[in-house]
């Protein structure tokens, strides 16, 4: 009985051999995953994309929301243990006093007081791509005053909390990017395209 040429096995190709028959899109690949930086710098940039597309939700507080009794507070540590044993994270509480001689506000941490950081929180309430009403954010501490107290990278002169601040100037920054290469590519098309035709 022949064999039908469907039903002959598939020849087992070297290395050198799948090389050699690769499509231009496989031999781009294959040279992609060899490179480590590469790889490196493409997670990165999806971190950074991530970002841009979620600012509301990777935010703790409202990034324009004055606190006057919150300016210049230093970036506080997280913790991960409670002596020697391992832990939640948490910070501990800021008891704030006036300088009397400057007129400065002074932060110290009150370590009787510690506020336990959880994820999936509810906190300000915003729109999601200006669509989607919702007040959940990826971290925060409970209640309101366990929020005043939470602010990773500090705050600046207005008392406006920094993290969250630099997660909507990501988007801001990240667009820029984006809309500069798209734009450049579409006048090169097109000039290009229209020098090429005349």
């Amino acid at each position: 009985m022949a064999t039908t040429p469907e039903a002959l096995p598939a020849p087992s190709l070297s290395e050198e051999e799948r090389f050699y028959v690769a499509s231009q899109w496989t031999l781009v690949w294959m040279r992609f995953r060899r490179h480590r930086l590469v790889l490196v710098s493409v997670a990165v940039i999806a971190v950074f994309y991530f970002v841009v597309l979620f600012p509301e939700f990777l935010a703790i507080h409202d990034p324009i929301k004055v606190d006057s009794q919150r300016v210049f507070v230093a970036p506080q540590r997280v913790h991960f243990f409670d002596g020697l044993r391992p832990s939640f994270p948490y910070v501990y509480d800021l008891n704030v006093t006036r300088n009397p001689v400057s007129l400065r506000l002074e932060y110290t941490t009150e370590k009787t007081k510690k506020h336990r950081i959880r994820f999936f929180v509810r906190g300000y309430e915003y729109k999601l791509w200006r669509q989607f009403r919702t007040n959940i954010h990826l971290m925060g501490v409970d209640g309101e005053q366990g929020m005043r107290n939470f602010h990773p990278i500090g705050t600046d002169r207005m008392g406006r909390d920094m993290w969250s601040r630099v997660m909507y100037g990501t988007r801001i920054s990240m667009s820029i990017g984006l809309v500069g290469v798209a734009l450049s590519l579409f006048l090169g098309l097109l000039f290009g395209g229209l020098s090429g035709y005349i």
